[in-house]
């Protein structure tokens, strides 16, 4: 007998009749420490006269050989262990051979990990619930607010800053101006002196960490934004937004997020629209914008707009019809005007964006959403 083995006992009971070297069945460490490689006896299969040993990957101990012994005789088994696997030892043709473990090659499907993250992700979509999200939600999924491609050097004092405490700031307070006082008088100088305005920036400008020194300026970029004259399509208004007499601010809408199908599965997506308005029985809607741009010609904002609002012009716009109830193209044609972007920053020289897309381009854009977007 080799002397190497002389430590395995050759009258274990039977409940031990298989070991590897150093290691017994239930994993008792002996003397050698080859403690990764153990050796099993599979239930069942002590009637076929068949034993299971479990090889794990060590390669540190590549070379080595492995003394196994079925409690019948002895045998050893040069070992060269690079992977998972088992040898399946048949007693009958145990002593008449040696199994060289580092000459098995497993078959590739045994090396690779099922790619089962289609299947986990099909299943979370099937059982997961109806979400709400929103537009800026959306947005920042998309990489969020694209700035210029050209910085503006010019924006020294006493002009307003930019950043989105400013956005807030001119948004809370064209939502609550009232457009009746400049109906009445559009001068700037009338208007800033009246009681309720100047209550009205003091309110808006404490909420949002806007300093006092920025009054002046503030109140000249929103009555400009105001009452600029402004050509929509085939309507001008001379007097500007303020003489719209037939409007809405900060319109919430819930807009059903369709698959292709067109069925409800994933939730919806909110938002606020900030002006709302009708002209000549035809509806708009209006989106103040605040950015800081170099320049405000009309090339220049058209593609600032699209890398930026082209996904909440699309959502806004479909919930508008929605809204409305327009389901076909004579209806869009007779109610629907368009839909505004007004840089209230390039007022009254620029910054007017106005789109009408056509029925049939409105009508991709669901499956465009559908396509692009991941709620």
């Amino acid at each position: 007998m080799d002397s190497r083995t002389d430590h395995l006992p050759r009258d274990r009971p039977a409940k031990h009749p298989f070991y590897v070297r150093g290691i017994g069945i239930h994993g008792r460490a002996r003397e050698s420490p080859v403690h990764p490689y153990l050796a099993h006896r599979a239930k069942g299969r002590r009637a076929e006269g068949r034993d299971w040993c479990a090889a794990v990957e060590a390669p540190q101990f590549a070379q080595r050989s492995l003394h196994v012994s079925t409690g019948t005789g002895l045998r050893t088994v040069r070992a060269a262990v690079v992977s998972l696997g088992v040898l399946d030892i048949g007693r009958d043709d145990f002593h008449d051979r040696h199994l060289v473990l580092g000459d098995w090659k497993p078959p590739a499907e045994m090396l690779q990990l099922p790619d089962n993250a289609p299947v986990f992700k099909a299943l979370g979509d099937r059982h997961r619930g109806l979400v709400v999200t929103s537009y800026s939600r959306l947005k920042m999924l998309r990489g969020g607010y694209r700035a210029p491609l050209v910085e503006p050097a010019d924006i020294l004092e006493p002009l307003l800053p930019g950043g989105s405490a400013t956005g807030i700031f001119l948004h809370d307070v064209l939502e609550n101006v009232d457009f009746r006082v400049l109906r009445l008088d559009a001068s700037l100088e009338a208007w800033r002196t009246r009681g309720d305005v100047k209550a009205l920036f003091r309110r808006a400008m404490r909420r949002n960490g806007i300093e006092p020194r920025f009054l002046g300026e503030a109140e000249r970029i929103v009555h400009t934004a105001l009452t600029s004259p402004v050509t929509l399509g085939p309507h001008h208004l001379g007097g500007g937004f303020a003489s719209i007499e037939i409007e809405m601010r900060e319109v919430a809408f819930v807009y059903p997020y369709p698959e292709a199908d067109g069925k409800l599965r994933r939730g919806y997506a909110k938002g606020f629209v900030d002006f709302v308005f009708e002209v000549a029985g035809m509806t708009y809607f209006c989106d103040w914008k605040s950015d800081v741009l170099p320049t405000w010609d009309e090339d220049a904002l058209n593609e600032h707009v699209r890398r930026n609002y082209t996904l909440q012009a699309k959502l806004y716009t479909l919930a508008l019809i929605k809204m409305l109830g327009i389901a076909n193209e004579k209806d869009y044609a007779a109610r629907f005007g368009g839909l505004v972007y007004c840089f209230v920053r390039g007022m009254p020289s620029g910054g007017i964006y106005f789109e009408q897309p056509s029925w049939t381009t409105v009508s991709t854009w669901t499956d465009e959403l559908v396509r692009e977007e991941r709620l």
